[in-house]
């Protein structure tokens, strides 16, 4: 299972759930500008002083975030998403307006059922 959803999105599932579930904020990019700009001073002089002694930390914070940002950005480009939220079972079909992914598989279940 692959989930494309915003941040402002709750993605839920079944907790005793027999399945791996992968959950890609397509806007993290946006989380990690805020992580990078916490406590960034306005003076010029003292921001670049501020970001030599934090870059470090920064890097480690938004390093995942970036990777996971990057990955469902790929992610959707390949299935071809256009809109959220979408739920890709079995990489193959895409389920859309649902971010509990429960709700996603019983849609789909009776969407294949009316065929």
């Amino acid at each position: 299972m692959e989930v494309f959803a915003n941040m402002a999105m709750q993605v839920s599932s079944n907790p005793n759930a027999h399945y791996k579930m992968s959950v890609y904020r397509l806007d993290a990019m946006q989380g990690i500008e805020a992580i990078a700009n916490k406590g960034l001073p306005q003076n010029e002089a003292e921001a670049r002083e501020w970001v030599k002694k934090n870059e470090a930390r920064i890097r480690k914070e938004t390093k995942p975030l970036v990777q996971s940002a990057v990955a469902g950005m790929l992610q959707a480009k390949k299935y071809k998403i256009d809109r959220l939220p979408a739920v890709v079972v079995n990489n193959r079909y895409v389920v859309y307006g649902y971010a509990n992914v429960d709700h996603a598989l019983m849609a789909l279940r009776a969407k294949s059922q009316k065929k």
